[in-house]
């Protein structure tokens, strides 16, 4: 095999982590969009070679320029997955050009599968095989161990939490958000979720602290308890090589 035909999709796989993988897995449920559940603080399971979403079935179409194709959620958590970006590779495996597209449903759950296109309006240039990267997350939150908060410098309050990714699947990066409560169950000091933490790979912790200061905490108010919140927020990306793809015209 060329050694520059599988340099920059090797490339991009380490870029996203998750290597190069072949899209030949077959699901036998049809797509179908439900409402993600919550996390039931199970332990941590056992991550799995399946425990991604995969591309397969994957059919150009050479008059109109179109893409066709499905993913397939082979991990054991309900995902979101956002988009797919298609790149079309030379004969030494570079870059030509590439293109975003997006699935009909963007809510799997585990076994569930959705169909996606990815077309260009432009005339193509010359191209040889393509990669296919899929953009996707969990939607479970996540496992918050404790929270407790504690008198910060010049009268603030601190909240410190811990996380735990409880699912099969590495989260690349994720939001967590901390609240504070009064005396009779109000909500006194709110900080947004910040979304640019991890990645946590299953299992692993962070601990992370948030001081609230005048603008996200009602100082009047004597905080009597706090909580928090995190999720994944980020995105996936998997590269799927479909290796020794050629055009014909008559596709």
């Amino acid at each position: 095999m060329n050694r520059k035909r599988v340099l920059w999709p090797l490339l991009l796989a380490a870029a996203f982590a998750l290597g190069v993988l072949a899209a030949q897995v077959q699901a036998a449920s049809i797509f179908l969009p439900l409402v993600a559940k919550a996390s039931t603080g199970q332990e941590t399971p056992t991550p799995t070679p399946q425990d991604m979403v995969r591309v397969q079935n994957v059919h150009y179409y050479a008059s109109k320029q179109r893409f066709y194709g499905e993913l397939v959620n082979e991990t054991t958590c309900t995902v979101s997955a956002a988009r797919v970006t298609l790149y079309l590779l030379d004969e030494d495996g570079l870059p030509v050009t590439n293109k975003t597209g997006y699935p009909m449903a963007s809510i799997l759950s585990p076994g569930e599968r959705t169909p996606f296109q990815v077309y260009w309006y432009d005339t193509l240039p010359a191209w040889d095989s393509y990669v296919v990267v899929v953009h996707w997350d969990p939607t479970h939150l996540l496992t918050v161990e404790s929270a407790v908060f504690t008198k910060g410098d010049y009268g603030g309050w601190k909240v410190t939490a811990r996380v735990r990714n409880q699912l099969p699947v590495r989260v690349q990066t994720l939001a967590v958000g901390t609240v504070l409560y009064g005396p009779s169950g109000q909500l006194v000091g709110y900080n947004d979720p910040s979304g640019h933490l991890g990645p946590l790979d299953p299992g692993d912790t962070l601990t992370l602290t948030h001081l609230f200061d005048h603008w996200n905490w009602d100082t009047s108010i004597e905080p009597v308890g706090c909580a928090a919140f995190a999720v994944p927020s980020g995105g996936f990306a998997l590269s799927v090589m479909e290796e020794g793809y050629e055009q014909t015209d008559s596709e």
